[in-house]
């Protein structure tokens, strides 16, 4: 399930399939955290906002 909608992926005929999660807003602030890959006292490592920056892109409105 690669692309830029974690969450979304495709069945065997190609149609979008939206995977049940959590609503995040309901979850612990660690598990949040954790579903994410993200540590909520030092945030993402260089390396890794790098890498969601080439996978995702720029956080622009």
């Amino acid at each position: 399930m690669a692309g830029k909608h974690p969450g979304v992926g495709t069945d065997a005929a190609g149609s979008a399939v939206v995977q049940a999660r959590p609503a995040w807003h309901a979850m612990e602030p660690g598990a949040v955290a954790a579903e994410l890959g993200t540590d909520p006292t030092g945030g993402l490592s260089e390396a890794e906002a790098a890498n969601r920056l080439d996978r995702y892109g720029p956080n622009v409105l």
